[in-house]
């Protein structure tokens, strides 16, 4: 609003805020192998290839989760006029498989994933699915030990105990 804030040091104050500046800029000219002057262009570089790299990912991630998908498909268990899909998976794939099993409309994704000592659970249906994960879920989270919530057509949590996923 037309208002400037200025900083300001000087002695004592200034000199450790300079020297803590400069050993960060001869750190990153270290780790980025430029010097001072092409920094700003050389982590533009880095940027441009961090965001192309996680498009690949997102891209090899979505073609994964498919293959996954039609593989779980093969070995659902049918119940009543549906099928009912569940597994574990790395935690990262969750979503896009779940998404990919639901795509399918009698299709109930009972889905789980462990990282470190976090369990994740992921329940879906299809659009011709009546039952409710919502329901699902809360009777599921004892046995991680945790949270959770959602709609009747997709809810999710998670807890502290990864045995449970059994």
């Amino acid at each position: 609003q037309g208002l400037v804030r200025v900083q300001f040091a000087a002695g004592l104050e200034a000199l450790s805020d300079y020297r803590r500046k400069h050993e960060t800029s001869r750190e990153l000219t270290r780790l980025l192998s430029a010097p001072l002057e092409a920094l700003a262009e050389q982590v533009g570089l880095v940027r441009g290839d961090l965001r192309r790299l996680q498009t690949q990912v997102e891209a090899r991630t979505g073609q994964l989760a498919g293959l996954e998908a039609a593989r779980l498909l093969r070995d659902a268990h049918a119940l009543g006029s549906g099928r009912v899909v569940a597994a574990q998976l790395e935690p990262e794939l969750l979503d896009p498989v779940a998404a990919a099993l639901c795509a399918e409309p009698d299709v109930i994704a009972l889905l789980g994933g462990a990282q470190a000592a976090r369990a994740t659970l992921l329940f879906m249906r299809g659009a011709n699915v009546r039952a409710d994960m919502s329901a699902l879920l809360r009777a599921a989270l004892p046995h991680v030990g945790g949270r959770g919530g959602g709609k009747p057509d997709r809810a999710g949590g998670g807890g502290d105990r990864v045995e449970g996923l059994e």
